[in-house]
């Protein structure tokens, strides 16, 4: 056998190992998960296109504390790299955020806005990086309430939707339990909506971020 041979033969078999060695990396993250999680989240809302002239409404800015609750499904597809399909929620509304509104420049009354029942669609391709450790990506369909309060008089609730993207890592800790972290970019569609005399378009956006502890089954 000579040299050349050798080398090629050794770097197939080491190819091969690798190969081998990153599909099983894969397969440890495989299987239905379920996760809970704590985290901030902070959003922005913003109430435009008023069919008022002169009247303006300030973003408003509804941030808080986040409780998250997860189920996913994560498949191996080839070598090192996994798909995943899940569903969470954030059970907890933000703390209210203030807006003023103003005609032609002036104060005319103050508000408060917040975001509550947040639900989100996602799909997770990931990358097992060792057999311990995934890093992934989200993108997800998101559903999410804003209701705006004035000082003489409340707007209806709007549930907006739009899409997340995010970034994660998994951790292993044993067989069936992993410690995780992810952050998430959030942009809701406009949508038209009417209160208080006035027709309108609500949209928004919010970031979070959130660890936690997950259980594969």
């Amino acid at each position: 056998m000579t040299m050349n041979q050798l080398i090629r033969m050794t770097a197939a078999l080491t190819f091969a190992g690798l190969s081998m060695g990153a599909f099983a990396q894969a397969k440890n993250f495989e299987g239905m998960n379920a996760t809970a999680s704590i985290g901030y989240q902070s959003a922005t809302t913003k109430l435009t296109d008023l069919n008022i002239v002169g009247l303006t409404v300030s973003d408003g800015s509804p941030a808080g504390a986040a409780v998250n609750l997860g189920l996913e499904y994560i498949a191996s597809i080839n070598d090192q790299y996994t798909l995943g399909l899940g569903v969470d929620t954030n059970l907890l509304a933000s703390n209210s955020g203030g807006i003023d509104v103003t005609r032609n420049g002036v104060i005319e009354q103050r508000g408060k806005t917040k975001v509550s029942n947040s639900y989100s669609l996602f799909v997770s391709p990931g990358i097992a990086v060792n057999n311990e450790t995934l890093i992934y990506s989200k993108l997800g369909y998101v559903q999410m309430t804003t209701k705006t309060d004035f000082d003489q008089g409340d707007l209806p609730s709007s549930a907006l939707t739009g899409y997340s993207l995010g970034l994660g890592f998994k951790q292993l800790m044993g067989k069936n339990t992993f410690l995780f972290g992810e952050f998430n970019y959030i942009s809701l569609q406009s949508k038209d909506g009417a209160g208080g005399g006035a027709t309108y378009k609500t949209s928004g956006s919010a970031m979070n971020g959130a660890v936690g502890i997950g259980y594969k089954f």
